[in-house]
């Protein structure tokens, strides 16, 4: 993977003060912290560049590279899904977890509904 180097900072555009009051104080330049909005524009400006590259790929080719990703997160759906409907359904039936240090589990017996 090649290396993308930043412009010097000030060739990068400056984050100009809006009213507090519309902004959260995550986005309000107010709040955020120098060292947080260099690495912010340095992630900023590598964003630009992939996307200034993927811009010129094909079509055609866009559709081929983006298939292994989507039937990869599919897979993942289903195996989590999965996974925790199984975790589910033996809780339910009465499987011991711990949980801070305590272990419990669903009672199946009458009278008796949680330990």
């Amino acid at each position: 993977m090649r290396s993308v180097v930043p412009p010097p900072a000030a060739s990068l555009p400056s984050v100009k003060s809006q009213p507090s009051s519309s902004l959260s104080p995550v986005t309000d330049p107010d709040h955020i912290k120098p060292d947080t909005l260099v690495e912010y524009e340095k992630l900023l400006f590598e964003a630009q560049q992939y996307e200034d590259r993927y811009k010129t790929i094909d079509p055609s080719r866009k559709t081929q590279l983006a298939r292994p990703i989507k039937d990869i997160m599919n897979k993942l759906r289903k195996d989590t899904f999965t996974t925790l409907t199984n975790e589910l359904f033996q809780y339910l039936n009465g499987q011991e977890r711990k949980t801070s240090d305590q272990i419990i589990r669903i009672s199946n017996e009458e009278g008796n509904n949680f330990f």
